[in-house]
């Protein structure tokens, strides 16, 4: 079955919630995507483990992917990456993923106006 859903989760309490909630929509297709970034708390591997194994009894597809971390970033990039830069760049294995999750995103971003700080709102 191919995955028409996706969900990225921490497995704290809010994206559990949503877990179940896809699952008690009878949603078909979902994958629950846990980015590990390496900044967990000890223990939180044990818990990340059986929360998969609760995804995998509600019928859904868990999958787990790794960051390549801030410091390789940086040296990536040979600098400290600009609060700009997406977060995706963290994750390149989440690009596959996230380009699943937006399907099909305008390249040109239009906009109604700017607020008065300067800020540009896009349109939907």
């Amino acid at each position: 079955m191919t995955n028409r859903f996706v969900i990225f989760a921490s497995y704290g309490n809010d994206s559990c919630a949503l877990i179940q909630w896809a699952r008690e929509w009878d949603l078909e297709g979902v994958a629950v995507v846990y980015s590990d970034i390496g900044w967990a708390t000890e223990g939180w591997e044990k818990r990340v483990l059986e929360k998969e194994e609760w995804v995998r009894s509600l019928g859904l597809a868990p999958y787990r992917t790794n960051a390549i971390g801030f410091r390789q970033l940086a040296r990536d990039k040979k600098g400290i990456p600009d609060a700009a830069l997406p977060v995706v760049l963290l994750y390149p294995q989440d690009r596959a993923w996230h380009a699943l999750a937006r399907r099909e995103r305008p390249t040109q971003k239009r906009y109604l106006h700017r607020r008065r700080d300067g800020m540009k709102l896009p349109t939907r």
